[in-house]
């Protein structure tokens, strides 16, 4: 077999988390008022959405057993919806330009969305090969994505619609986020090269806090209580990981770095959410520099990753053997 065919073989599916990153990002430069900077991301997210998609349906052409194997793997499979919140981003991100390609966009997304949160819950319930050990934060991504469906579905689909998204993942996101905690506190440590996945608890309250606020029209109406809630949760993580940043700084890179990048897009853009409903109260200031603090360390994070992933592409340390 060539390398070229072995590389192929191998071609990770966590990459799709990339495209979540740099699109969580190109809406993060949008709610900071950056509309040049958004074009360029906007380009840079649908190139990348592009070259893994093709690359990835390359593979399942050629190497079938190989994406059977990743689907039926105790870590990875929980990356599989990163295709389809891929999509459900890039809907969000498109709306301005093209609102069709974004209603397609979001369509294709959400029913996959819909498809691969039922298997994966599912095969959770009734399996016989998981233990408490092989769970990971990664395990959110697909309550995640259902959470994620409202925020670029309030262009296109039924408000009832989108509540039934927003209101089981609010419900598997408490559960995930119990039975992490027990895992985390009670049972061996989860592996140095999966520590990145911690920040992904940052994403559901941070995304819902989102989405909430735009099915109730929180930006006009007030932030309500609910919201509250959601945000200071999330806000609350993103300090308690960023408190022990010397356990994520001392890592080798590996591809869950990529798990930095969407949590920390969504709470920066929940952040100038909260700061513009707050225009008029004495929080107002804090608020927006909350949400400047955290557009500072997203888009170093976007750069080093950016960095770090092309420098490990050319030295041959991605889609190799695990």
């Amino acid at each position: 077999m060539s390398a070229e065919h072995s590389r192929l073989e191998h071609f990770p599916i966590p990459l799709f988390a990339s495209v979540m990153g740099l699109g969580g990002y190109t809406l993060a430069t949008k709610a900071a008022g950056m509309p040049v900077l958004t074009l360029l991301m906007t380009l840079v997210s649908t190139l990348v959405l592009v070259l893994v998609s093709v690359t990835y349906l390359l593979k399942f052409m050629r190497y079938p057993n190989a994406v059977k194997h990743e689907f039926n793997h105790p870590v990875r499979h929980a990356f599989f919806p990163a295709i389809s919140i891929g999509l459900i981003i890039m809907a969000e991100v498109y709306f301005p330009y093209a609102p069709m390609l974004s209603k397609v966009m979001w369509v294709v997304g959400a029913s996959m969305q819909f498809l691969f949160t039922i298997h994966i819950l599912t095969t959770w319930m009734f399996h016989d090969k998981f233990d408490i050990t092989m769970m990971t934060p990664a395990w959110f991504i697909p309550v995640v994505g259902n959470v994620l469906v409202p925020v670029s579905g309030v262009h296109h689909a039924p408000v009832e619609m989108l509540w039934f998204f927003l209101s089981y993942g609010l419900f598997f996101w408490v559960v995930l986020q119990t039975i992490i905690m027990y895992r985390v506190i009670f049972h061996a440590p989860i592996p140095a090269k999966l520590l990145p996945t911690l920040f992904i608890m940052i994403a559901p309250p941070a995304v819902s806090f989102i989405a909430y606020v735009k099915l109730t029209q929180g930006m006009e109406a007030g932030i309500d209580h609910f919201a509250w809630f959601l945000y200071y949760v999330a806000i609350f993580m993103t300090a308690m990981l960023l408190y022990r940043v010397k356990k994520f700084i001392i890592l080798q890179f590996a591809l869950p770095w990529w798990a930095y990048s969407f949590p920390l897009a969504a709470i920066t853009i929940a952040s100038f959410m909260m700061a513009q409903a707050m225009h008029s109260s004495s929080m107002h200031a804090v608020f927006v520099v909350i949400a400047w603090v955290l557009f500072v360390l997203v888009s170093c994070v976007i750069a080093l990753l950016v960095y770090k992933t092309i420098r490990a592409m050319f030295a041959g340390k991605i889609c190799v053997p695990e």
